[in-house]
Formats: C-alpha cells, sequence, structure tokens
C-alpha cells in the first residue's frame, strides 16, 4: 500500500478583504493586500510587503514583510523582515526582528507543547449556551465528530468560537429559539 503525502493547500488573498478567516485543514496563506478581521489558520500566513491585517492572528509560522495591527499567536515562530511593521502583543515559540522592523508591545515566548487558551476557545457549558442545547448533547456531537472540537490530553473538550460560526453556515443552521415555558401562574 502506498501512501500519498498530503500537499498544503494554498491561499492567495490580494483584494480588500474583509471577516473572519478560520480553516480546519492545514493551508498556508499569503496576504497581498488589506485583510480586516481574525486569520486562525494551520499553517504558515505570509504578509506580503505592501499587505495590511487589522486584527488577530493564530497560524503555525507567522511572517511579516507588511503590517499586523493586531495580537499574533504562533506555534513555530514569528518573523518580522526588513520593513515589516506589528503593533500587537505576540505569543510565540521563537521571534525574530530583522534590521529596519518595528514592532510595538508586549512578546511571550512559550514552549511550543504549552496550548495557550485563546480568546475565541470556549467551555463545554459556553458551547451550549452558545449552541442553545445542553451540554450532554454538546459532548456527543464532539466525541461523534459531528461538530469541530478538540480535546486536550487530560480529556476536557474545547470549542473555537469562529470554527463553531463556520461549521454553522457551511450547513446553513441556524441556533435554535429558546422556548419560553407554557405554563403561566396566577397569583
Amino acid at each position: 500500500m502506498k501512501f500519498f503525502p498530503q500537499k498544503k493547500r494554498s491561499i492567495h488573498l490580494n483584494a480588500g478583504v474583509r471577516g473572519d478567516l478560520a480553516l480546519l485543514e492545514k493551508a498556508n496563506v499569503v496576504v497581498s493586500g488589506t485583510f480586516e478581521g481574525d486569520i486562525r489558520i494551520q499553517g504558515e500566513l505570509t504578509v506580503e510587503k505592501e499587505a495590511t491585517i487589522r486584527g488577530r492572528v493564530s497560524a503555525e509560522k507567522v511572517v511579516v514583510k507588511g503590517k499586523i495591527c493586531g495580537d499574533v499567536h504562533a506555534i513555530e515562530g514569528v518573523e518580522l523582515r526588513s520593513g515589516a511593521e506589528l503593533r500587537g502583543d505576540v505569543k510565540a515559540s521563537s521571534f525574530l526582528v530583522e534590521r529596519e522592523a518595528r514592532f510595538w508591545g508586549k512578546c511571550e515566548i512559550m514552549r511550543q507543547s504549552v496550548q495557550v487558551k485563546k480568546e475565541t476557545q470556549m467551555t463545554p457549558e459556553e458551547t451550549a449556551q452558545f449552541l442553545q442545547i445542553d451540554v450532554d448533547t454538546v459532548i456527543e456531537l464532539a466525541e461523534n465528530k459531528k461538530i469541530p472540537a478538540s480535546r486536550e490530553d487530560n480529556g476536557v473538550w474545547f470549542f473555537d468560537r469562529i470554527d463553531l460560526e463556520r461549521w454553522i453556515s457551511e450547513n446553513s443552521l441556524t441556533p435554535s429559539p429558546v422556548r419560553a415555558s407554557s405554563e403561566v401562574q396566577a397569583d
């Protein structure tokens, strides 16, 4: 039996784009225009010389030749090339700033194995409230791989709001409305 390595998908954003980009599959993304919104990918993000991102970024590796205005989280590392600008906090396993690159913010160097809770990460209880269903159903859906979810080494489930919003829109779903009780008590 032959195994073929899965080729990483490449995505090129070269026009003005507004919204969030969250990819579940591995992909390398190149931004050569203006992007307003959060980017969350499993791959490398490259911001070209004339490009600008206004929003939070989460990727395996981030290479900046242009500008980012927002916090950056990168497991493998962040590289600011000559002429690049980054206004935001950096959380990465390595941070390289070339001569004539500019950085305004705080930097936290972390070990690659440390998993950091992102602002969009939700507990099963928060996810149940977001989807307007009970917690047991959320766990059952996660265990059966019916909704996007991840499990930590200790067995605790966690969910990403951006991934769930994407899943809802791709499946043309809407959270069910909250049902009011039909019983009325008189005093």
